[in-house]
């Protein structure tokens, strides 16, 4: 009888090793470093912001505009801390909020992307348009300023393209993506910051500085960037 106990008491703790083990595989094949339960969905035109909860923490975060609904689990390793955010379509500041590029609604990093994440991760405008904008005079078009990028680097230039993406309030400045119709390679769009406001769809001429590998930090990193630009008025 005693040696019968042993071996159902052997049993039982190698079974609870395995289930442990089991469960500690489990969490370390989960590469991601934060996963979040979403509390509330609130929409807008740009972002879509979520209120999540993790170990029992309740905070708001905002990725690009995305389908997601109550209840979900979504999966993200950083993001970009920001206090006293203010979004004006909301008419609403939140004391803190975290935006963040990379999110997935799949456990599995290594897999291949789900749409959410191919989205997050597209630092480009999306599908190229078919468009032909013509440069204005002293302008160059994107070809020309992913061509000649080296000798560039640190200089103002000039370009004209439509608004394919605008993130405004993001970091103090506001973001956009132009395309006018040329490319370089893969490279057919460029990314601009600026203080002024525009929209998607509209033709808008800027000025700014180029500046070439740009790491905001966060995930936000940019080969080549257009920064501190102004709209012009198309002399």
């Amino acid at each position: 009888m005693k040696r019968l106990l042993f071996i159902m008491l052997t049993l039982s703790v190698a079974i609870w090793g395995c289930e442990n083990t089991q469960k500690e595989t489990t969490n370390e094949s989960n590469g991601w470093d934060h996963t979040v339960k979403v509390a509330e969905v609130i929409q807008t035109s740009n972002y879509t912001y979520l209120d999540v909860e993790e170990n029992g923490k309740r905070y708001w975060m905002a990725i690009a505009k995305n389908d997601v609904a109550p209840g979900q689990l979504m999966y993200y390793n950083s993001g970009l801390p920001m206090s006293n955010f203010e979004s004006k379509e909301l008419d609403r500041i939140f004391e803190q909020i975290l935006f963040v590029q990379v999110v997935s609604d799949n456990p599995n990093p290594e897999s291949t992307l789900a749409p959410m994440e191919r989205a997050m991760v597209n630092k480009s405008a999306g599908e190229k348009k078919q468009v032909e904008i013509a440069p204005v005079t002293g302008g160059l078009t994107l070809e020309q300023v992913y061509d000649q990028r080296e000798q560039l680097a640190g200089k103002e230039i000039v370009v004209k393209g439509i608004v394919t993406k605008y993130n405004p309030a993001i970091l103090n400045r506001n973001w956009l993506h132009i395309q006018d119709g040329t490319e370089k390679g893969k490279n057919y769009d460029l990314t601009i910051t600026t203080n002024d406001e525009t929209k998607v769809g509209e033709i808008v001429v800027f000025k700014g500085t180029l500046n070439l590998n740009v790491d905001f930090g966060s995930g936000y990193a940019y080969d080549l960037i257009l920064e501190n630009a102004t709209l012009q008025k198309e002399m």
